[in-house]
Formats: C-alpha cells, sequence, structure tokens
C-alpha cells in the first residue's frame, strides 16, 4: 500500500512510520513530505491514500485541503491535527475526506483501521457512483429505446398509408385512362382534325405510360417476389435477348464478367429490372461520335455484391446534377425520350432490400453505375 504523508513535524511523521511498522493487515510503504511547496512539486500520483497535517508552515486549513485535492483528485485523505476544531471537522466532513483524527489520542490499531475503513468507503463510494451513473444511462437508454420505438411505430403507419394511397390512386385512375385511349381511337377523325388528334393521341399514350410506370413502382414496391438462385450470366443473356433490337440499332457490345461472383440469392424480377434499366439507359445515353461498349461485372465489396455496368457513353456532370440523378421524373437531357423514373426505380429497389446504389461520371468519358446488392435480403 502507497501512503503519502503530508506532515511538517518531523517528530509526528517518525511516530507514524513507527506505528505503521506494526500493522497487522497492511505493509504500507510510506512517503513523507514536509509542506505544500513539496507536494505541488510530487510528480507520484498514484496513492492509495494521504495522511494530511491540516497546519504546515506554508499553508493551513481549508485552503490547504484544497490544494491536496485539486493535485490528486479523488485520492481519500485522513486528515491529522493536533488541535480539537469541531469547526473544522464540521467543515472538512462535508469536503470528501475519509477521517479526522488526533494526534493526540492515535494509536496503531486506530491508525490501520481508519485507513483501511477509508479505502474501503472511497472504494463503495466509487463503485455506488459508477452503478448509479451505470443505472441513470440505462434509464436514458430505455427512455430513448421507447422514443425510437414509437417513431418507428408511426413511421410504419405513415409509410403503410402512403402505400395503400399510391395503389388506390394508381388502381382508381387506371379505369379512366383505359377509357379515355379508348375513345381517343374510337372517335372518327377529319382531314382537318388528324393535327389535333395526333397530338391528344400523343399527349394520351404518354400519359398512359407513365401511369404504367407509376403502377410498376408501386407494385415492385409492395412484393419483392420470391428470391432464387440468379446466374449473372444467364440474366445478362435474358435481358440482351430482350433488348436485342435496341442492341442491333445501337451497334452496342456488351461484354460480362462474372469470374469473381457467379451468382446472387436474390427476387428475379428485381435484379431483371434493374439491369434492363441500366443497359437501355447506356444505350440511350450512348456517344454518337464511337462504338458503344458496355462493361457489366460483379464482385465483392465488404458485405455486399457489387454489380457494376459501365459504359462510355456522353456521360454525366455529376457536380451539377448528382442530387437530381435518383429523383423520380428528373430528365437530364430533354432531347431523349424518356420519363425520369428508371433510377429511381433502381434505387427504390435496390434500398428497399438493404442495398446501395452509386454512380461515377464524367461528361464525355462515360458513366460507372454500382449496384450493391445485399445476397439473400429479407424481403
Amino acid at each position: 500500500m502507497k501512503i503519502l504523508l503530508v506532515e511538517d513535524n518531523p517528530g509526528d511523521a517518525l511516530l507514524m512510520k513507527e506505528m505503521a511498522k506494526d500493522f497487522e493487515t497492511i505493509r504500507p510503504d510510506i512517503h513523507h513530505v514536509a509542506s505544500l511547496k513539496a507536494v505541488k512539486e510530487l510528480k507520484e500520483m498514484d496513492w492509495d491514500i494521504i495522511l494530511l497535517d491540516l497546519t504546515l508552515e506554508d499553508a493551513a486549513g481549508m485552503e490547504l485541503l484544497k490544494e491536496v485535492q485539486e493535485k490528486f483528485g479523488s485520492t481519500p485523505i485522513i486528515i491529522f491535527t493536533g488541535m480539537s476544531d469541531g469547526e473544522m471537522i464540521h467543515k472538512v466532513a462535508g469536503e470528501g475526506v475519509q477521517d479526522y483524527l488526533m494526534k493526540s489520542s492515535v494509536d496503531k490499531t486506530l491508525l490501520e483501521r481508519s485507513i483501511l475503513y477509508a479505502i474501503w468507503r472511497s472504494k463503495y463510494f466509487d463503485q455506488r457512483v459508477e452503478m448509479e451513473t451505470a443505472l441513470r444511462e440505462k434509464k436514458n437508454l430505455e427512455e430513448i429505446n421507447e422514443r425510437l420505438n414509437k417513431t418507428l411505430h408511426q413511421l410504419e403507419r405513415s409509410n403503410k398509408r402512403l402505400e395503400e394511397f399510391a395503389y388506390v390512386a394508381t388502381h382508381n385512375l387506371r379505369a379512366p385512362m383505359v377509357n379515355l385511349t379508348s375513345l381517343v381511337e374510337l372517335y372518327p377523325q377529319t382531314e382537318k382534325d388528324d393535327e389535333v388528334f395526333d397530338k391528344i393521341r400523343f399527349t394520351t399514350d404518354q400519359m398512359n405510360s407513365t401511369l404504367n410506370d407509376l403502377i410498376d413502382i408501386v407494385l415492385k414496391n409492395k412484393q419483392a417476389g420470391e428470391k432464387r438462385k440468379v446466374r449473372f450470366e444467364e440474366l445478362l443473356e435474358t435481358v440482351k435477348k430482350s433488348i436485342a433490337r435496341q442492341v442491333e440499332e445501337s451497334g452496342a457490345e456488351i461484354k460480362g464478367d462474372f469470374s469473381e461472383v457467379e451468382s446472387i440469392i436474390y427476387p428475379h424480377a428485381h435484379l431483371q429490372s434493374v439491369l434492363l434499366n441500366l443497359l437501355t439507359n447506356a444505350i440511350k445515353y450512348r456517344e454518337p461520335s464511337r462504338k458503344l461498349r458496355v462493361e457489366v461485372r460483379t464482385y465483392r465489396s465488404e458485405q455486399f455484391i457489387c454489380l457494376s455496368v459501365k459504359d462510355n457513353g456522353i456521360g454525366i456532370d455529376l457536380k451539377k446534377y448528382g442530387d437530381k440523378l435518383f429523383k423520380a421524373f428528373q430528365r437530364l437531357h430533354l432531347d431523349k425520350l424518356g420519363k425520369g423514373l428508371g433510377l429511381y426505380i433502381i434505387r427504390s429497389q435496390v434500398e428497399s432490400l438493404g442495398g446501395q446504389v452509386d454512380v461515377k461520371s464524367e461528361p464525355g468519358k462515360g458513366t460507372e453505375f454500382r449496384v450493391y446488392l445485399v445476397n439473400d435480403p429479407e424481403i
């Protein structure tokens, strides 16, 4: 046990050391200093207990106690004094002092017992503080968890209402849209009305197509479909066949490399929709002055399987359009046909199953979309 003895009377200091030699359970290592100045100069800080005389030559009373406490923090302190000062005893008792002993009445048994009790009380107090702090933190965490659960419940209810609203809205718009399309087709036309009806028919077709896309989004977000093992090479061939005409007309060269990751457990319809949208985008936004080349590959990235689709097309100015890229109905190139839903659908589908989507692009050099997929996601 390491004890710091702060005592300016050499006789009292020697007496304390002699008594400590006869302790029954403690084998103390006592270091003696005689002034507050010497206390401040100490580099050693790891004391088990401090025996402090409150009347030193260079400091005394509460001022001395505060200085020592500031130096050694929560180290337990036992006060030694040659005076019986009731007011001082009352003051120091409220300042974290463990005991207050009169020099004239101290013997080795009392001193040893006082040291042991002081250390025990200090450790007990520290443990109690830690326990109370832990209990407060636990209570705070429980309150935070309760608030989070309430917020989650509210979000789930709001999300369910939004899904129901979207489903009802698209469902109820479908019938009048079909009727309008049919009426336009059935209405007799004259040469004079051809131009007007062509515009009406074009607008109706656009509305019908947009509504179909919205219905597709609602249904795909509502139900992901069954998971199964999907081989990326087979998936790419299926998608290429479905857009064979566009591939042929554009002269696109589409290559796949799935040597690192050959397959994934995932809803096939979602994955096919993602790859279809990315390949048709690459074809739509190709650079006319060079042959379109698209590289499709897979690799592992931390807990994800990454599906990369890289092209040498016109590219995207991400500084200008990056924050709009994945939003619904955002068209970056007004000279290209489309409704600005493809990338929105991709992100919605992937994020709904715990994945992520990012893009790397430079104008005039091409674009790479990286789709981070969760293998065997929870649906």
